[in-house]
């Protein structure tokens, strides 16, 4: 999973997330203790404070470009295909 949520990662840089954060991205996402669950990640880049991603959708969400976030989600969609 740790390989997974890295190339998650990549996608989420593609729109500006900070460079400096992946590490502490990938660690949040893989705790599984109820008390520590991660089930948002506020990513910003381009989108400001409204840049997150959602763990249980696979999605991003923003205030920004609808075509932005349809083009984010759709690489994030095939990147659940490729792990099945």
């Amino acid at each position: 999973m740790e390989t997974y949520y890295n190339k998650v990662y990549d996608i989420l840089e593609t729109v500006g997330a900070a460079l400096n954060m992946r590490k502490t991205f990938v660690h949040a996402m893989l705790k599984e203790d109820e008390r520590e669950y991660c089930e948002e990640w506020r990513f910003m880049g381009i989108f400001g404070m409204s840049g997150k991603y959602w763990k249980r959708d696979n999605k991003i969400s923003g205030d920004v470009n609808d075509r932005v976030v349809s083009s984010i989600n759709t690489e994030l969609s095939e990147l659940n295909k490729l792990g099945e």
